[in-house]
């Protein structure tokens, strides 16, 4: 079974809460690979680069080869806009995938959420 996860950005808003924007990673999205992936090789340019692809199917260390290997899974690739981070967190809660990576934009530093644990770190 695929463990799929949302890769995105959160950045504060005016009304004092995130801003979300992801895409959902069809394959490996545990933290140990995906996880371990995104803080070493993906910074806020390639995660940009990734949200304006959309959906991706797996996740590889190099941001050019993720993009170009998507294209060829995902001709209806989606990508998810939050006004705020309450909205992501709902949708999160009753999706089917295990794992959020957000990289937030102000702090220029990796979170990751499941659906056993808060908003912490990466």
């Amino acid at each position: 079974m695929a463990t799929q996860a949302y890769i995105g950005t959160m950045k504060k808003s005016a009304n004092g809460g995130y801003a979300v924007h992801t895409l959902q990673l069809g394959i490996d999205g545990y933290p140990e690979y995906a996880g371990d992936i995104l803080t070493r090789y993906y910074n806020a340019k390639d995660v940009n680069n990734l949200l304006a692809v959309g959906d991706i199917r797996e996740l590889f260390s190099s941001p050019a080869k993720t993009i170009k290997t998507q294209n060829r899974y995902y001709n209806d690739a989606k990508r998810h806009y939050f006004n705020s981070d309450i909205q992501f967190c709902q949708l999160f809660q009753t999706s089917t995938a295990e794992y959020a990576y957000l990289f937030n934009l102000d702090e220029q530093r990796w979170y990751y959420l499941s659906h056993h644990t808060s908003l912490q770190p990466l």
